[in-house]
């Protein structure tokens, strides 16, 4: 479902994205959260709204026993111990008979019907989630994210303890995909290993790829983008227009790592980016009549009008002539 994917989304903006940390293990964590609310609904009978948020908790160890690795591991390294954790957990973790006999959700919502509660239930939590990721994003916690993404030594000479915050980026994503899990349990009624695999993991990294795996709008695009347009689109015959959509997502991650390496978000980003008063400090008239006015952007950079040029009148704070 759409929340399903915008929330595991969510979960690889805030590990990936903002600290750099590269993982392929979300529905892993997904999938402990899903199974972890089948378990609380049914066996220790608890409502939904409990259950969601302790299923959040079943996938934080999970997310920092694979963090462990991400201390010494970088790169390429790190993916692949990831993918070796997904792949245990696809092929053994979740196949044990203990998860085979705890894999239905109690009814306390029922369906994944939009009609029924267990949508908009599931929605609430997801928009509880986002809002409380993007309050993180103005915090320090998330600017010491930031620093390590960039520069781990840097960040280190800043004294920022890089442990801490990876172990804390990894809690928070796998908290994040467990909610994910939660919901999906809720709204299938019945978890089957079979919904979380290593390949929907890839799957994932490339949806959060091309919506823009740094920016928490590109996890309200991956649904829309992935969920509900292919939903609208499919009004002809069963499978007619099913087979673009395996190929699309491929083209479209290697267009946009070409020219978006934010991701659509962050081409929707540059667009609003022009309307936005502290992008355009000063309007500068030319002294020539009739010509055109040039906008100085004392960041020095090229702007869409030409490149960064000394003002032709005093008076703008930190501009040659002020």
């Amino acid at each position: 479902s759409a929340v399903f994917v915008g929330l595991v989304t969510l979960s690889i903006v805030v590990l990936t994205g903002w600290t750099g940390q590269i993982s392929l293990a979300a529905l892993g964590f997904a999938g402990a959260g899903a199974f972890g609310a089948a378990t609380l609904s049914t066996g220790a009978h608890l409502p939904f709204w409990l259950t969601i948020p302790l299923a959040g908790l079943v996938g934080v160890p999970l997310a920092v026993l694979v963090g462990v690795p991400a201390l010494r591991l970088r790169g390429f390294f790190l993916a692949l111990a990831t993918l070796a954790f997904m792949v245990a957990c696809e092929s053994w973790l979740f196949t044990q008979s203990f998860f085979s006999t705890h894999n239905d959700v109690s009814r306390g919502v029922l369906r994944d019907d939009l009609s029924q509660p267990a949508f908009y239930a599931s929605l609430f939590f997801a928009v509880l989630v986002f809002v409380g990721v993007r309050n993180l994003g103005k915090t320090r916690v998330a600017r010491a994210f930031h620093a390590l993404r960039d520069s781990e030594n840097t960040a280190i000479a800043m004294g920022i303890d890089p442990v801490r915050y990876k172990l804390l980026a990894f809690a928070l994503s796998g908290f994040v995909a467990g909610i994910a899990g939660g919901c999906w349990g809720y709204m299938n009624l019945k978890v089957v290993p079979g919904a979380f695999t290593f390949l929907g993991s890839l799957q994932f990294i490339t949806y959060t790829v091309i919506a823009g795996i740094a920016l928490q709008g590109g996890a309200v695009l991956a649904p829309v983008l992935f969920v509900l347009v292919p939903t609208v689109l499919a009004t002809t015959a069963s499978g007619t227009n099913q087979f673009p959509f395996f190929i699309l997502p491929g083209f479209f991650a290697i267009r946009t790592v070409i020219d978006y390496p934010n991701g659509v978000g962050g081409f929707f980003v540059r667009g609003l980016r022009r309307f936005d008063p502290s992008e355009r400090v000063a309007w500068a008239s030319a002294e020539a009549e009739g010509s055109d006015k040039e906008i100085i952007d004392l960041r020095g950079e090229e702007t869409e009008e030409g490149l960064f040029e000394e003002a032709a009148h005093p008076g703008f704070v930190g501009v040659p002539g002020a």
